[in-house]
């Protein structure tokens, strides 16, 4: 079954960007087959749309946020991802500024007890 989160038009509107179960996808606003980007949850568009922000849910990635160019003229990923944080782990809900110097995002630290 399908479950689709966290939709994000591109800055130009040609680009629908979300979240598919554990998998990022990306779409033609016009339509069309939805392309694989990455593994991942929480994803959005990075400064000019020209990256996507995602938070790895890889196993031993400590669900850091990572950062991929993407090719606004082809629709899909345009090099290899890099981490943004790494080994703190819960991070998620980035948005970069629009002048690409801040991204904020949410820092989860939960604590589970068996009483």
């Amino acid at each position: 079954m399908a479950r689709y989160f966290f939709p994000r038009l591109s800055e130009d509107g040609r680009w629908l960007l979300y979240q598919n179960g554990t998998q990022i996808e990306v779409v033609s606003a016009s339509g069309g087959r939805a392309r694989i980007l990455a593994r991942g949850e929480f994803p959005s568009w990075g400064t000019g749309s020209t990256s996507v922000l995602y938070t790895s849910d890889t196993p031993g990635k400590g669900r850091g946020l990572w950062s991929a160019p993407f090719s606004l003229t082809r629709g899909e990923l345009s090099g290899p991802p890099w981490p943004l944080t790494f080994g703190r782990g819960g991070d998620v809900g980035a948005a970069a500024s629009r002048d690409g110097t801040t991204i904020a995002f949410s820092a989860v630290d939960e604590s589970l007890n068996l009483e």
